[in-house]
Protein backbone atom coordinates (compact mmCIF):
# COMPACT_ATOMS: atom_id res chain seq x y z
CA UNK A 1 0.00 0.00 0.00
CA UNK A 2 1.22 3.65 -0.92
CA UNK A 3 0.60 6.43 1.07
CA UNK A 4 -1.70 8.70 -0.90
CA UNK A 5 -3.29 11.85 0.91
CA UNK A 6 -6.75 10.93 2.06
CA UNK A 7 -7.57 14.56 3.97
CA UNK A 8 -8.06 12.37 6.95
CA UNK A 9 -5.23 14.02 9.07
CA UNK A 10 -5.84 14.90 12.68
CA UNK A 11 -8.97 12.58 12.25
CA UNK A 12 -9.65 11.67 16.38
CA UNK A 13 -8.26 8.26 17.40
CA UNK A 14 -10.14 6.07 19.75
CA UNK A 15 -8.40 4.93 22.46
CA UNK A 16 -10.26 2.19 24.12
CA UNK A 17 -9.00 -0.18 26.65
CA UNK A 18 -7.57 -3.53 25.76
CA UNK A 19 -10.26 -6.09 25.26
CA UNK A 20 -10.49 -9.58 26.89
CA UNK A 21 -9.01 -10.70 23.37
CA UNK A 22 -6.01 -8.40 23.45
CA UNK A 23 -5.38 -8.92 27.21
CA UNK A 24 -5.58 -13.13 26.53
CA UNK A 25 -2.91 -12.75 23.57
CA UNK A 26 -0.63 -10.27 25.51
CA UNK A 27 -0.84 -12.53 28.30
CA UNK A 28 -0.21 -15.80 25.66
CA UNK A 29 2.92 -13.95 24.01
CA UNK A 30 4.22 -12.52 27.41
CA UNK A 31 4.55 -16.16 28.78
CA UNK A 32 8.28 -17.08 29.07
CA UNK A 33 8.31 -19.88 26.79
CA UNK A 34 6.44 -17.86 23.91
CA UNK A 35 9.07 -15.36 24.52
CA UNK A 36 12.08 -17.48 24.45
CA UNK A 37 10.42 -19.27 20.88
CA UNK A 38 10.11 -15.38 19.83
CA UNK A 39 13.41 -14.62 20.48
CA UNK A 40 15.01 -17.32 18.94
CA UNK A 41 13.31 -17.19 15.49
CA UNK A 42 15.46 -15.87 12.45
CA UNK A 43 15.56 -15.50 8.95
CA UNK A 44 12.48 -15.57 6.20
CA UNK A 45 9.04 -17.21 7.08
CA UNK A 46 8.74 -17.82 3.71
CA UNK A 47 9.65 -17.63 -0.05
CA UNK A 48 6.94 -15.15 -0.25
CA UNK A 49 8.09 -12.52 2.49
CA UNK A 50 11.84 -12.83 1.46
CA UNK A 51 10.80 -11.71 -2.00
CA UNK A 52 8.59 -8.70 -0.93
CA UNK A 53 10.92 -7.70 2.16
CA UNK A 54 13.86 -7.79 -0.45
CA UNK A 55 12.18 -5.62 -3.51
CA UNK A 56 11.05 -3.07 -0.65
CA UNK A 57 14.41 -2.86 1.43
CA UNK A 58 16.12 -2.25 -2.23
CA UNK A 59 13.59 0.61 -3.33
CA UNK A 60 14.41 1.97 -0.19
CA UNK A 61 17.70 1.28 0.52
CA UNK A 62 18.93 4.33 2.73
CA UNK A 63 15.40 5.38 3.70
CA UNK A 64 14.01 5.33 7.39
CA UNK A 65 12.35 2.30 8.77
CA UNK A 66 9.65 1.12 11.12
CA UNK A 67 9.15 -2.45 11.85
CA UNK A 68 6.02 -2.71 13.82
CA UNK A 69 5.55 -5.97 16.07
CA UNK A 70 9.11 -6.72 15.83
CA UNK A 71 8.60 -9.44 18.67
CA UNK A 72 11.73 -11.35 19.43
CA UNK A 73 13.47 -9.72 16.80
CA UNK A 74 13.40 -11.87 13.57
CA UNK A 75 13.04 -9.58 11.07
CA UNK A 76 16.12 -7.39 12.62
CA UNK A 77 18.75 -8.57 10.53
CA UNK A 78 16.17 -8.13 7.57
CA UNK A 79 15.07 -4.91 7.50
CA UNK A 80 18.22 -2.91 9.56
CA UNK A 81 20.98 -3.29 7.03
CA UNK A 82 19.31 -1.02 4.15
CA UNK A 83 17.95 1.54 6.28
CA UNK A 84 19.40 4.64 7.59
CA UNK A 85 17.10 4.77 10.70
CA UNK A 86 15.84 1.52 12.07
CA UNK A 87 13.31 1.53 14.73
CA UNK A 88 11.49 -1.65 15.59
CA UNK A 89 8.48 -1.38 17.89
CA UNK A 90 5.98 -3.97 19.78
CA UNK A 91 3.72 -3.77 22.20
CA UNK A 92 4.78 -6.47 24.35
CA UNK A 93 7.89 -5.23 26.76
CA UNK A 94 8.99 -8.63 27.22
CA UNK A 95 9.35 -8.68 23.44
CA UNK A 96 10.83 -5.67 23.26
CA UNK A 97 13.39 -6.60 25.97
CA UNK A 98 14.13 -9.81 24.04
CA UNK A 99 14.75 -8.30 20.88
CA UNK A 100 16.75 -5.67 22.67
CA UNK A 101 18.82 -8.01 23.98
CA UNK A 102 19.55 -10.32 20.61
CA UNK A 103 20.15 -6.66 19.13
CA UNK A 104 21.53 -3.83 21.79
CA UNK A 105 22.47 -1.07 19.71
CA UNK A 106 19.47 -1.66 17.56
CA UNK A 107 16.80 1.03 18.15
CA UNK A 108 13.77 -0.68 19.48
CA UNK A 109 10.71 0.30 21.55
CA UNK A 110 7.21 -0.41 23.13
CA UNK A 111 4.84 1.12 20.97
CA UNK A 112 1.74 0.46 19.20
CA UNK A 113 0.62 0.50 16.39
CA UNK A 114 -2.75 2.05 16.47
CA UNK A 115 -0.91 4.75 18.76
CA UNK A 116 2.72 5.59 16.94
CA UNK A 117 4.67 8.07 18.37
CA UNK A 118 6.53 9.64 15.53
CA UNK A 119 6.00 12.67 13.72
CA UNK A 120 3.73 12.89 10.30
CA UNK A 121 5.99 11.31 7.06
CA UNK A 122 8.76 9.80 8.96
CA UNK A 123 9.44 6.57 7.76
CA UNK A 124 9.89 5.36 3.88
CA UNK A 125 8.94 2.05 4.87
CA UNK A 126 6.80 0.74 7.49
CA UNK A 127 6.80 -3.37 8.25
CA UNK A 128 4.25 -5.41 9.54
CA UNK A 129 5.06 -8.99 9.31
CA UNK A 130 3.61 -12.20 10.12
CA UNK A 131 0.21 -11.60 10.13
CA UNK A 132 0.59 -9.08 13.01
CA UNK A 133 -1.95 -6.84 12.09
CA UNK A 134 -4.63 -9.98 12.76
CA UNK A 135 -3.30 -9.41 16.72
CA UNK A 136 -5.36 -5.92 16.35
CA UNK A 137 -8.84 -6.16 16.58
CA UNK A 138 -10.99 -5.69 13.39
CA UNK A 139 -12.69 -2.24 15.21
CA UNK A 140 -8.84 -1.06 15.49
CA UNK A 141 -7.49 -1.98 12.07
CA UNK A 142 -8.66 1.26 11.09
CA UNK A 143 -6.87 3.37 13.56
CA UNK A 144 -3.65 1.64 12.90
CA UNK A 145 -3.97 2.29 9.22
CA UNK A 146 -4.19 6.16 9.90
CA UNK A 147 -1.43 6.19 12.08
CA UNK A 148 0.56 4.00 9.51
CA UNK A 149 -0.50 6.37 7.02
CA UNK A 150 0.73 9.43 8.93
CA UNK A 151 3.97 8.22 9.58
CA UNK A 152 4.76 6.98 6.09
CA UNK A 153 6.43 9.96 3.97
CA UNK A 154 4.04 10.15 0.60
CA UNK A 155 6.69 7.99 -1.76
CA UNK A 156 6.63 5.62 1.14
CA UNK A 157 5.24 1.70 1.21
CA UNK A 158 3.57 -0.14 3.61
CA UNK A 159 3.98 -3.96 3.55
CA UNK A 160 2.22 -6.08 5.75
CA UNK A 161 0.56 -9.58 5.88
CA UNK A 162 -2.65 -11.28 6.96
CA UNK A 163 -4.69 -14.03 7.06
CA UNK A 164 -7.45 -14.81 3.92
CA UNK A 165 -10.58 -15.30 6.20
CA UNK A 166 -12.12 -17.11 3.39
CA UNK A 167 -8.60 -18.53 2.03
CA UNK A 168 -7.92 -22.37 2.34
CA UNK A 169 -6.25 -23.40 5.89
CA UNK A 170 -2.51 -23.31 6.98
CA UNK A 171 -0.17 -25.01 4.06
CA UNK A 172 -3.16 -25.47 1.97
CA UNK A 173 -2.18 -23.86 -1.89
CA UNK A 174 -5.87 -23.26 -3.66
CA UNK A 175 -4.75 -24.35 -6.56
CA UNK A 176 -3.44 -27.70 -5.17
CA UNK A 177 -6.97 -28.24 -3.53
CA UNK A 178 -8.62 -31.28 -4.81
CA UNK A 179 -12.75 -30.87 -5.89
CA UNK A 180 -14.74 -31.58 -2.92
CA UNK A 181 -18.25 -33.27 -3.18
CA UNK A 182 -20.88 -33.20 -0.18
CA UNK A 183 -23.03 -36.34 -0.82
CA UNK A 184 -25.43 -37.43 1.99
CA UNK A 185 -25.97 -41.12 2.54
CA UNK A 186 -29.05 -42.21 1.45
CA UNK A 187 -31.38 -43.54 4.19
CA UNK A 188 -32.19 -47.40 4.15
CA UNK A 189 -35.14 -47.45 5.50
Amino acid sequence: MTREDDGNEGAPVRRDPPSAPETAKRKVWAHVDAVARFASAQGWIDRSERVLLERTTTEHVGGDVLDIGVGGGRTVPLLRPAATRYVGIDFLPELVTASSNRFPDADIRVGDARHLDFPDASFDLVVFSINGIDAISHSDRSIAMREIHRVLRPSGTFVFSTHNRDGPGPRERPWKIPPVSVRQPRSSA
